[in-house]
C-alpha cells in the first residue's frame, strides 16, 4: 500500500557537522518520531550533486491519510522533537530550508 500523504522536509548543515547531524537524526530524531503511531515510514535522501544552491538533505515522512498527518503535527511527541531540534541545533549549525505536504493522486508501476 502506498502512503496517501507525504510530508517533505529539506535541511542543511555545515559540512563539518554532517556526521553529528546524521548520527543525531538516525539515533535520536527519527526514533522520537516513530513513537507516533501515525508515522508509517521516514526516508532520508542526500543530494548527489550538492553545490550549496539547494538543500543537501531531503526527508519524506509518510502517512496513511490527512487525518494521520494532522494528528502527527499536533502531537506531544512532535512538540518534544521540535524542542530537541532547537536545543541540539542552534540556527547557525542547522537549517530547515523548507517543508511541504503532498497527497498521492496516482501511482504508476
Amino acid at each position: 500500500m502506498y502512503p496517501k500523504i507525504i510530508n517533505i522536509r529539506a535541511t542543511d548543515c555545515p559540512i563539518e557537522l554532517e556526521k553529528k547531524y546524521i548520527r543525531w537524526y538516525e539515533e535520536v530524531h527519527v526514533p522520537m518520531l516513530f513513537k507516533i503511531e501515525e508515522v508509517r515510514r521516514v526516508t532520508r535522501f542526500e543530494c548527489v550533486d550538492y553545490d550549496g544552491s539547494h538543500p543537501k538533505f531531503l526527508s519524506i515522512y509518510e502517512f496513511d491519510d490527512i487525518f494521520a498527518s494532522q494528528k502527527y503535527e499536533s502531537s506531544i511527541e512532535v512538540a518534544e522533537a521540535k524542542a530537541d531540534v532547537s536545543k541540539t541545533w542552534p540556527e547557525s549549525e542547522w537549517k530547515h530550508r523548507w517543508k511541504v505536504k503532498y497527497k498521492v493522486t496516482k501511482v504508476w508501476e
